[in-house]
């Protein structure tokens, strides 16, 4: 497959879906199109899926089902709470940069030979069932949100620094109900978010990855 490609060439694939409840969603489209200025980001194609929301969960279950691998797994993240996803998000990213910044080095010291190339599967730390089964109450406080946010904010900085000086490439994917069309949102001293390249920049920050979370294409370090 395309992405087994690219893990083979030494990419780094995050995929993260974004959940909502149908409750939730019809919440936020009513809030868009209150208002002139962001109705349009509102179609009458999401007003459909909103109605026909389980039809459209079963399709969404079955394509994390048949997309899911070892190469490139998803983590589902629990979206009601915007603090709790944002943090989620940071730390997933987190765990998959440490653990491949591990297996690396010990591959650098000591490379494998070809009869030791098949490896435990990864995608099971990250499995969360399907996502009738997801539990959407999950929340932070402010206060909590802050604490840890800037714990993983300076984590993140340090590994991001080694992943370049690495060279390592790193895809993160977003999808899912609580995505937001892109429009015209810019990470400062950035192009737009949607399916572009950074060759280098600034340290993976929160407000990165709370910007990726508003597109439905990848973002590429």
């Amino acid at each position: 497959s395309f992405e087994q490609m690219l893990t083979v060439d030494g990419i780094l694939i995050l995929k993260f879906f974004l959940h909502i409840s149908k409750k939730e969603q019809k919440k936020r489209f009513d809030h868009l199109t209150a208002s002139k200025e962001t109705s349009w980001r509102v179609t009458k194609e999401d007003i459909k899926r909103n109605e026909e929301f389980d039809r459209y969960l079963r399709m969404n279950e079955e394509m994390l089902e048949n997309t899911d691998t070892d190469y490139g797994p998803w983590t589902i993240i629990e979206s009601v709470d915007k603090r709790y996803a944002a943090l989620k998000i940071m730390a997933t990213v987190y765990d998959r940069l440490s653990r491949e910044l591990d297996k690396r080095k010990a591959l650098k010291e000591r490379p494998i030979q070809p009869s030791q190339t098949a490896v435990a599967p990864e995608n099971a730390l990250y499995k969360n069932g399907v996502l009738s089964g997801i539990d959407l109450s999950k929340k932070l406080t402010q206060t909590e949100y802050k604490r840890e946010t800037k714990r993983l904010q300076q984590r993140l900085e340090e590994l991001h620094s080694e992943i370049y000086r690495l060279r390592i490439p790193v895809v993160i994917g977003f999808e899912g109900w609580a995505y937001q069309p892109s429009g015209s949102q810019r990470i400062p001293g950035k192009p737009h978010v949607g399916g572009q390249r950074y060759r280098k920049g600034p340290p993976l920050s929160v407000a990165f990855l709370e910007q990726c979370t508003q597109s439905r294409s990848y973002c590429y370090l």
